[in-house]
């Protein structure tokens, strides 16, 4: 019979936990794998040169602030190049006013990367393109249906949940549960993504289901994939369920000593679910 998780930190004996939190990227969608493909494209797009498809690797797991600086950093030089060649073969020699807007311009790589990989990401959800891992949906739909508090905390941004949410992404008892329980949150609803993104959920849960007796953060489980994220959760006081869709990134080694369960997939988290939330 395959294993389905492995125990790594024994919990508490006599802990009751009371719900769920999800983050969202390679963990319920390979979101990332995708961004990956659509980095590349877009990289190609602004700057006029073929990239390595991990090119854009280094902006899994970190804020977008950062992600932009190193974004700037890493591919604005090429961008320039490539305005000042596209424009001077519309005007030659270039004014020095050319020059100057496309020194300003050069400046908004990331703002422009961005812009153009969320209109990628729209258009291939639209066309159901990205989709959920295998038992996502089930498992979500049977937490919603037996009203297990879960939430969803995720550096994505609130315009992301709304075009998912339009999508029926997640199934239609989940989704009504996300949105009645206001548990689905996004990185620009809090100031520091970093526990705060972990910390809201909790509190949205507990005003949602425990208004009159709190739950503890440490009553709730985090489901991450990445070092990142473990960290977050680990920060927020949550035990952490590190997901792993088949060979997964790593751990690194203080980290895997800290989390309480590695689960191999969904059903790996489903089956730690069902033993300790009672489903």
């Amino acid at each position: 019979m395959r294993q389905l998780f492995q125990t790594i930190k024994p919990l508490n004996p006599g802990t009751q936990f009371h719900g769920i939190i999800f983050d969202k990227d390679n963990t319920l969608e390979p979101r990332d794998t995708w961004r990956q493909v659509a980095s590349t494209k877009v990289v190609t797009e602004l700057t006029g040169k073929a990239v390595h498809q991990n090119a854009c690797k280094f902006l899994i797991g970190i804020s977008e602030a950062l992600g932009n600086d190193l974004l700037n950093a890493t591919f604005s030089t090429d961008y320039r190049v490539n305005l000042i060649s596209k424009a001077t073969s519309l005007d030659s020699p270039l004014s020095e006013q050319t020059l100057q807007l496309i020194e300003e311009e050069t400046l908004h790589f990331a703002e422009r990367f961005r812009a153009r990989r969320k209109q990628l990401e729209t258009e291939a959800i639209t066309r159901g393109e990205i989709k959920t891992y295998p038992g996502v949906n089930t498992f979500l739909e049977l937490l919603a249906n037996k009203d297990i508090p879960f939430g969803i905390a995720t550096q994505s941004k609130s315009s992301d949940r709304e075009i998912l949410n339009q999508r029926i992404f997640f199934g239609l008892t989940a989704i009504q549960s996300l949105t009645k329980n206001n548990s689905w949150v996004t990185s620009d609803e809090v100031k520091n993504p970093k526990p705060d993104l972990y910390l809201e959920a909790v509190n949205r849960l507990n005003t949602a289901y425990f208004p009159d007796n709190p739950k503890a953060y440490s009553q709730f489980f985090a489901v991450e994939d990445s070092n990142s994220g473990v960290i977050s959760a680990l920060s927020a006081g949550l035990p952490v369920i590190h997901i792993v869709h088949g060979d997964g990134d790593p751990l690194n080694t203080k980290l895997e000593q800290l989390i309480s369960f590695k689960a191999f997939g969904i059903a790996g988290v489903q089956a730690i679910a069902e033993k300790y939330l009672l489903i």
